[in-house]
């Protein structure tokens, strides 16, 4: 679960082992998507496609911030993400907008190889909710690559 800061609110131990990054031992404060992908070298070596995370990421919480740009919790959001990557804060001043959508999305695991798995987004209101974010297999390799996964617990 995250809200429409990318901080993530509830987890599993699926999740974490897809990402491959104990959230249990990450400070709630730093339980954010966008700031794990950026400051946590093994999350961001989970996303195997991450050229187009960025900026996707990057346009998505823009949008997400545009209603509360005065708001201080979403500024120190912004402030954090920008200390922590310069790729941020450049890719931020382009000023483009990302739509949340579902989306294929490419993993990377040292047991599993690279693996794509269907992101499916699912709202608790219709804007500005907090979203339920479940990854499902797309094809044989992505369940293959679930399966591996869980066996390495």
């Amino acid at each position: 679960m995250q809200n429409a800061r990318f901080d993530i609110v509830g987890f599993n131990r699926a999740f974490c082992d897809l990402v491959q990054v104990d959230l249990d031992a990450v400070p709630p404060d730093d339980r954010n998507c966008i700031y794990l992908a950026l400051a946590n070298a093994r999350w961001r070596d989970s996303l195997a496609d991450w050229d187009e995370v960025l900026p996707r990421m990057v346009g998505l919480f823009r949008a997400s911030m545009t209603p509360y740009m005065d708001d201080p919790q979403w500024q120190a959001h912004l402030d954090k993400f920008t200390a922590a990557s310069a790729d941020f804060a450049r890719l931020w001043e382009r000023h483009d907008v990302e739509c949340a959508s579902n989306q294929i999305k490419h993993f990377r695991h040292p047991a599993a190889g690279v693996f794509a798995l269907q992101q499916v987004n699912w709202w608790s209101a219709p804007r500005d909710g907090d979203r339920l974010v479940v990854y499902l297999p797309v094809d044989a390799a992505g369940h293959e690559a679930l399966t591996t996964i869980a066996a390495t617990r």
